[in-house]
């Protein structure tokens, strides 16, 4: 008793079943941990970019998609997460909304009252080919 989930015991004549307690997944420090994402695309391949971060607490994930030629912004994607983990983000067509190039991913992990980033960017290069 006590080290199992679900177990029904006796009080003062009540059945009570103990619910498990969901542990929160909180870490020390924030932190990017790891981008995932292919080094090639070809086409419309459906693809994940995948983030592993560790927060402290409710924090928002920002991501920019930036052209690695020239820099240029071509979109910004912004979550807001609660707990550390893996963030999964599946993206489809990107042949059909970006022309055949050089990219790369920027994250950044920011405080969601003032935008203030929180820890070290990370980023993750890749190249995008025509269908």
């Amino acid at each position: 008793i006590g080290e199992e989930v679900r177990v029904v015991f006796d009080v003062l004549a009540q059945q009570i079943v103990k619910e498990p307690v969901a542990k929160v997944k909180a870490a020390m420090v924030d932190k990017i941990k790891a981008i995932s994402f292919p080094k090639k695309i070809r086409g419309n391949e459906a693809v994940d970019l995948s983030i592993k971060f560790d927060i402290a607490q409710t924090r928002d994930i920002k991501i920019r998609l930036l052209n690695s030629k020239n820099w240029k912004e071509l979109g910004v994607l912004k979550y807001t997460v609660n707990e550390s983990g893996v963030l999964d983000i599946p993206l489809v067509n990107l042949a059909d909304d970006f022309p055949a190039g050089k990219y790369a991913w920027v994250v950044f992990l920011l405080d969601n009252d003032t935008e203030t980033e929180v820890a070290k960017k990370m980023g993750k290069h890749f190249e995008l080919f025509s269908k």
